[in-house]
């Protein structure tokens, strides 16, 4: 029996999923056309913005962002390459700690600023409990990171969407591309009528990649949540049992033609 884990939720083949950096006022723009073509954002906070008489008030912030993810980006956005492993525990806590007490759950990711990272600072923001960070190293592929602290993109969103589009639905599930992620990243104040209108070309972008059968769409953090625990099922000697110890359904492929869910604490095929 051949058992694959290379189906998300509902056994869709592939995801896509949006990251942007600051909490900028121009997010009030992005995000509406999120919600209109069904897409997820995380985003990625400098906490420091967030507060009467800042980029948006606690109860602004809570409306805005609500359906998709806020994720740390330090509170106050310095260059972690040149701060000592200290200052770097506190720009990440801090940040944290305000989201959390903003947003009502627990921030469990982040976005590394100015993509700076280093063996140091991953095992500082390990310490500091994040499960991911993404990095601003576009791969131009859709594979899922092995370490997810350090989360390759796909591309920037001035990049070839389109182009990336195409190919990214043409491409195979298979042991190379088992699980294709499409992970487009950017900062929102980019969007304004300097950058040649880049907000229509996003929208139409979104409009083109909406309620694909196959894809899911989803957060950074939920894609973190659901490959873990797909990573964490254990398969008998004989193959003939999936065990999943997760406390979310995991959906399998069996002898490439039958979709099987695994729930949570089942024992099955």
């Amino acid at each position: 029996m051949i058992i694959r884990t290379n189906l998300y939720p509902e056994g869709r083949k592939k995801a896509i999923t949006m990251s942007y950096d600051d909490a900028h006022p121009f997010d009030r723009e992005l995000i509406p056309i999120f919600n209109t073509y069904g897409f997820k954002g995380t985003f990625h906070a400098n906490s420091m913005h967030i507060g009467e008489g800042k980029n948006y008030t606690d109860a602004e912030a809570r409306e805005l962002y609500k359906g998709h993810e806020i994720s740390v980006h330090t509170y106050s956005h310095p260059a972690l390459i040149d701060i000592l492993p200290a200052e770097l525990h506190d720009e990440v806590m801090r940040d944290k700690a305000r989201l959390e007490e903003v947003f009502g759950y627990t921030v469990r990711g982040m976005s590394y600023p100015y993509g700076h990272f280093d063996n140091r600072i991953v095992d500082t923001v390990r310490f500091c409990g994040m499960k991911y960070a993404r990095t601003t190293r576009s791969t131009g592929d859709f594979r899922l990171p092995e370490e997810f602290l350090t989360w390759h993109p796909t591309t920037h969103h001035n990049g070839d969407l389109y182009g990336l589009l195409e190919r990214f639905m043409e491409q195979r599930v298979d042991r190379v591309y088992n699980m294709p992620c499409f992970y487009i990243w950017g900062h929102s104040y980019e969007f304004d009528a300097d950058h040649n209108n880049d907000l229509y070309k996003m929208e139409e972008f979104c409009k083109k990649a909406q309620h694909l059968d196959s894809v899911w769409y989803a957060t950074n953090i939920e894609i973190y949540d659901y490959v873990s625990a797909a990573r964490s099922l254990e398969i008998s000697a004989e193959r003939k049992y999936v065990f999943n110890p997760s406390r979310l359904s995991v959906w399998v492929t069996v002898n490439n033609d039958r979709v099987v869910e695994i729930k949570p604490g089942e024992n099955a095929l």
